[in-house]
């Protein structure tokens, strides 16, 4: 793909994870108050246990498939087909290898749950199947995520999203399948999660052969060489992986044990809310990441800079609204949503969401700690800042009356200190002025105020009693302020290179 062809598919990536977005997020709308109707708040809250649990043991596969998109991307972007295929051939080997041994992990698990979790003694078979099915299903996931590196080289990020979606839809149309077949249970979520993710193999296959149809599958290009390569960028990178999920995904497990199922539940329902957002964010960040990544490996160090900056301002550009209506309306989007019963969690949700506020500006900026293989110094970081996590949530929780406003708090502390160090160190990376990226922090803060002020006038101003009016609301807030977000926050320079790509943007960047 030319670099020509590239710029052309960025705005077809974008539409395409918008699209995976807003099915997810509609499916979420839905499927969370189905499922506390039929299984409860108890038996609700141990479904999101089960997927973070799952991506814990599975957290050394994800830093082995990050280094192949690494690898994998450059050689097959310079052409070189037999580095490719010793590339792809060793890192199957080593995940084919690590799922074996997780899965015997799990087994030790699953023989007794309760050693590990905080369950309720009429829920522990469904459970147990919850979890086990989960795990195997996620560990497809993870296995087909390697032949998705073809696509990934290739910038199609549209067709893994347009496979994410239809995962989406095979979920939730089991989930009723089976829920209208037998009585409600946790192990049809279990069942519901293997079958979508087993009804994306196949798509993946066919498209790695269209796209890659240079790399086979064959043990015979497997290399020691290639696996002290991909185990030296992936044990930093693994250890980087444990920081962020004891930072930023330990928090519910920790609820469930330390303040019990009740709290957990309520939790995860908080979580819907942080998650529903985490996913846009990686979305639109992941439109972002081949780009990043091709400049490296091309060796054009200026635009990479150039884009860096301007992939900050996107991402602000394109998230602080969202964040801050989905922040200033917590509490009516809850009436509406979940009912009355519920609006209770909504200033626990706007808290929990804060730490976004300075997250934005800072995600691309990891794209660049892996296309310069620097992630050692994030890694240990990473982990410190998890352990202090840990702690800080342990002595909230435990000491105090805090509650689960000493999870939150814990985390936005932790992460923001996180997302700060980054923004410095990718500074001194790309030997650029750290001025240059605070300033798109500071111009993300700034919008936030400002739109937080709109929202509280407005809310003052009206009473918003339906979901249409708050709708509405909502709408024309986007369509008023986001084109001055977009004026302000790019310089001329930048508004010059996004109109030369887009001619769309000339209307409102002028």
């Amino acid at each position: 793909m030319t670099k020509q062809n590239f710029a052309k598919q960025i705005p077809k990536n974008l539409f395409v994870n918008i699209l995976s977005f807003l099915s997810t997020v509609l499916i979420g709308l839905w499927l969370t108050p189905y499922l506390l109707e039929h299984l409860g708040i108890v038996a609700y809250g141990l479904i999101p246990l089960a997927m973070f649990f799952s991506q814990y043991v599975s957290v050394i596969i994800n830093a082995i498939n990050m280094s192949i998109n690494r690898f994998l991307l450059i050689a097959l972007q310079k052409k070189q087909e037999q580095d490719a295929n010793e590339i792809f051939n060793t890192a199957l080997i080593i995940i084919f290898i690590f799922i074996f041994i997780q899965a015997l992990v799990m087994g030790v698990i699953l023989w007794d749950i309760t050693q590990f979790f905080t369950i309720p003694t009429e829920l522990i078979v469904d459970a147990t199947w919850l979890f086990g099915l989960t795990f195997v299903g996620f560990s497809i996931s993870l296995f087909r995520s390697v032949f998705g590196t073809s696509m990934f080289a290739y910038n199609r990020l549209d067709i893994l999203r347009m496979i994410d979606i239809m995962q989406n839809v095979v979920r939730v149309v089991s989930i009723m399948a089976l829920f209208l077949y037998d009585e409600p249970s946790l192990k049809y979520i279990g069942m519901a999660n293997l079958l979508a993710a087993m009804s994306a193999v196949l798509p993946t296959l066919y498209y790695f052969r269209q796209y890659t149809p240079q790399l086979k599958v064959n043990v015979g290009f497997f290399s020691k060489h290639r696996t002290a390569e991909l185990s030296k960028m992936s044990t930093w990178v693994l250890i980087n992986q444990v920081g962020v999920l004891l930072l930023g995904n330990i928090d519910l497990y920790l609820v469930n044990v330390w303040l019990g199922t009740q709290a957990t539940g309520e939790y995860a329902i908080v979580l819907q809310f942080t998650s529903i957002f985490k996913t846009f964010l990686t979305l639109l960040a992941g439109v972002l990441t081949p780009i990043i990544m091709i400049y490296y490996a091309n060796g054009d160090f200026e635009k990479l800079k150039q884009f860096t900056i301007i992939s900050s301002k996107i991402m602000v550009v394109g998230l602080i609204l969202p964040l801050t209506v989905l922040i200033g309306f917590s509490e009516e989007i809850l009436r509406f949503w979940l009912g009355n019963q519920y609006v209770y969690l909504h200033t626990l949700i706007s808290f929990a969401l804060l730490f976004f506020v300075f997250a934005i500006p800072v995600i691309p900026l990891f794209n660049v700690t892996m296309a310069y293989n620097k992630v050692k110094l994030p890694a240990l970081l990473a982990v410190c800042f998890g352990v202090f996590n840990i702690i800080a949530i342990y002595l909230f929780t435990t000491q105090t009356d805090l509650g689960l406003w000493g999870v939150v708090t814990a985390k936005l502390l932790f992460e923001i200190l996180f997302s700060t160090f980054i923004l410095i160190y990718v500074t001194k990376i790309l030997h650029m002025r750290w001025i240059d990226l605070c300033r798109v922090y500071l111009y993300a803060f700034i919008s936030f105020i400002f739109i937080s002020f709109i929202i509280h006038v407005i809310k003052n101003m009206t009473d918003i009693e339906t979901f249409i009016q708050l709708n509405l609301i909502v709408g024309v807030m986007m369509l008023l302020l986001a084109p001055i977000i977009l004026i302000v926050l790019f310089s001329r320079e930048e508004k010059v290179i996004l109109t030369n790509k887009y001619p769309i943007l000339k209307r409102v960047l002028r």
